[in-house]
């Protein structure tokens, strides 16, 4: 059983709450008429949706593992009466080269993979399918309250700023723009690169 399975409405809840993160995600993402977005590690579908609204002309997917999460992001994608949005069960650790995709969120996905290897397989997975030009955002929370102190106790890892040098900066990933912002107020910290 997939740990998303157990819980999937307090995260959805969660996300939910979170309008502000969205707002700022999409704020630095570069969406052009006709682009693909991917939301990896998408969940409920909340970031998938909220991007799907606010750029009809686009191809928005959510890639998860969880079929719990997925039904919910399906469901939520047709209450919105959403046509341009498109939910999978995939492995984003290890997509194929051949999808490309102009954009990539990437949030409260890191945290959940303690193993090195396996985020330097996610980080290469990402990049591989990121369009020349795009964007790749990374979130991740900053631990500040119960819930965020639980589940970072429960992972035993947090992507911090050690962890986005080693991500940003390595000769694997050249990226030609590169910046790191901590939001406090929203509890988390992003980390943004173009290709």
């Amino acid at each position: 059983m997939n740990i998303f399975d157990v819980f999937p409405k307090r995260l959805a809840e969660d996300r939910i709450r979170n309008t502000r993160d969205m707002e700022y995600i999409e704020s630095q993402l570069k969406i052009y008429p006709n682009d693909r977005i991917l939301h990896a590690g998408c969940g409920p579908g909340v970031h998938a949706i909220y991007i799907a609204k606010k750029h009809p002309i686009c191809s928005v997917y959510g890639y998860d593992t969880s079929n719990r999460m997925l039904e919910i992001a399906r469901s939520r994608a047709d209450d919105e009466g959403l046509a341009n949005i498109y939910f999978e069960n995939k492995d984003v650790t290890n997509l194929s080269p051949s999808e490309k995709f102009d954009a990539i969120i990437a949030d409260r996905l890191f945290m959940w993979f303690r193993n090195p290897e396996v985020r330097r397989d996610l980080r290469q997975s990402l990049y591989r399918t990121l369009d020349r030009r795009g964007t790749l955002i990374v979130s991740e929370p900053i631990p500040r309250n119960s819930w965020d102190d639980v589940m970072t106790y429960l992972r035993g890892y947090t992507f911090g700023s050690k962890d986005a040098m080693v991500f940003f900066f390595n000769s694997e990933t050249p990226w030609t723009y590169l910046n790191a912002v901590e939001k406090p107020e929203y509890s988390r910290r992003y980390f943004i690169g173009r290709k």
